[in-house]
């Protein structure tokens, strides 16, 4: 399957929508058709529009696309939509103070989704982990010093803040297998905390959780851990994320994306449901808290 590194959601979005207005505006001005013919008329340099409209920005200019705007005779609401995309891709997002702790673009386009479905087979999803589960995660089999494991703690715990405690946080369905949640990291203080973390976590409105227990057999997605991101009004289109050992994939093919969409609905109908996964989690943080003198899992 074929992967990419696209360019950030929001720049991605912008462009889509300065070309929609341009072709949309040149219904009822051929002179608008070609971007050459826009770059000339604007005494622009060769290949500036081109580029915007292929996702390649620096930092958008609020004044220049103001000036593309009028030139396009461009009214309110597409106006305002434009306009308000540009305001938010010149804010510095909560990520570049961690650009060392994450190898992809992978934030901003979790920054920018509406609707987020995971399937996770090993572990506990970044999103929902603890600051003591993390900690042990970043350290394992690596030997890294105490302030780089400290530092993308951190990290992931800013990332976590940043989208469950958002204004308007982003629809999340999660399936977790069972063995993610048995598998002993930390001892088991640490996983009774991360159980326990779990559990109030999904008594929240916009996050359903369901454990896949160990009984419910093969399913199709025993294969791979991913992430589906859907975005408001489908720009940019919904798109496929699998995290490997050494890259990164994001796959959007329609396919792709129909493909992991079944790979999930299976599993979340094979998963307990969300009400019998929060018994699951409040009796393993039962079973945990009577361990925690010892160091089984």
């Amino acid at each position: 399957m074929p992967s990419f590194s696209p360019p950030g959601p929001l720049l991605l979005r912008l462009s889509m929508e300065l070309r929609r207005v341009r072709l949309e505006s040149a219904e009822d001005n051929p002179a608008l058709r070609n971007v050459t013919d826009v770059e000339k008329a604007l005494r622009w340099g060769r290949g500036r529009l081109a580029a915007w409209e292929r996702g390649q920005w620096q930092r958008p200019d609020y004044t220049l696309i103001t000036v593309l705007l009028d030139h396009y005779g461009t009214a309110d609401p597409d106006r305002q939509l434009i306009l308000t995309l540009v305001d938010e891709a010149r804010r510095t997002p909560w990520y570049n103070k961690y650009k060392d702790a994450f190898r992809s673009a992978y934030p901003g386009f979790e920054a920018a989704a509406s609707q987020l479905r995971l399937i996770e087979l090993m572990r506990v999803p970044g999103l929902f982990q603890t600051a003591e589960y993390a900690a042990h995660m970043v350290r394992s089999g690596q030997a890294l010093s105490d302030d780089v494991v400290q530092q993308r703690v951190e990290a992931r715990l800013a990332r976590q803040n940043a989208i469950l405690n958002r204004e308007e946080p982003p629809q999340i369905s999660v399936v977790i297998d069972e063995s993610a949640l048995r598998k002993r990291v930390g001892g088991p203080k640490v996983m009774a905390d991360q159980a326990r973390h779990l559990f109030e976590l999904s008594v929240r409105g916009h996050i359903q959780l369901q454990v896949l227990p160990d009984e419910s057999g093969p399913y199709l997605a025993m294969h791979s851990s991913f992430v589906m991101l859907d975005f408001p009004y489908g720009m940019p289109p919904s798109m496929v994320f699998v995290e490997l050992a050494s890259h990164d994939l994001y796959l959007d093919g329609p396919s792709e994306v129909q493909r992991h969409t079944l790979v999930f609905n299976q599993a979340s109908l094979l998963a307990l449901t969300p009400e019998q996964t929060r018994a699951w989690l409040a009796t393993r943080v039962d079973q945990l808290e009577q361990r925690k003198g010892d160091h089984g899992p």
